[in-house]
């Protein structure tokens, strides 16, 4: 049986010329599988932009950049799916807009870009990285991988369902007068995981 792909996530910046589409680019993420986990709109300070991009300073249309970006509110996502980063490319295609128009012209960028500052999109091609950027924008979200539905099975019937079966027998065999406090007593002190400690 083969395993179910894990979910990655990412970080989707819609920039601020395109936020009276915002309807059209989330229902179009979500056709393709994209699930938005989070989204919020937000009007970066020219130092928050400079540190956000910082790994574009040496391009030539950087200043452009950060202008357009601090010139109005931007729409950032908080994207899942299983190949997230290969997803977002064939959905919202390469952030270089002659790039887009020639390789997917169905693509957000190669429909909505206007110029190589105005492209529309900002996403990160490395997952790690976009990992940084989820934190820089969404800091208290969780990263950690959600467990697929098969290790979720496997782990309640293996670490769960014993234990539980044997509380659930000794209760009706007890018939405690408040049998919820008996049972969660029960499971604590007959915790299979609980550590044992041996006097010296």
């Amino acid at each position: 049986m083969e395993s179910e792909p894990i979910p990655e996530r990412a970080l989707l910046l819609v920039k601020p010329h395109l936020l009276d589409k915002e309807k059209d680019i989330c229902y179009e993420l979500s056709k393709h599988g994209l699930k938005i986990l989070q989204q919020k709109r937000v009007r970066l300070t020219e130092e928050q932009a400079v540190d956000f991009f910082q790994d574009h300073m040496q391009e030539h249309w950087f200043k452009d950049l950060i202008a357009h970006t601090i010139s109005g509110d931007a729409l950032v996502l908080h994207v899942q799916r299983p190949n997230v980063i290969e997803t977002l490319y064939n959905v919202v295609g390469p952030t270089a807009l002659d790039e887009a128009r020639k390789e997917l012209p169905e693509s957000l960028v190669a429909k909505h870009g206007v110029d190589q500052v105005k492209n529309g999109f900002y996403y990160n091609r490395h997952l790690i990285a976009s990992s940084r950027e989820i934190q820089f924008f969404f800091p208290e979200s969780t990263l950690d991988p959600f467990p697929t539905s098969e290790y979720t099975k496997m782990f309640l019937e293996d670490a769960v369902y014993p234990t539980l079966l044997k509380g659930l027998t000794a209760l009706c065999k007890e018939k405690p007068q408040n049998p919820t406090e008996w049972l969660g007593k029960w499971l604590v002190e007959n915790n299979p995981s609980r550590p044992i400690y041996e006097l010296p």
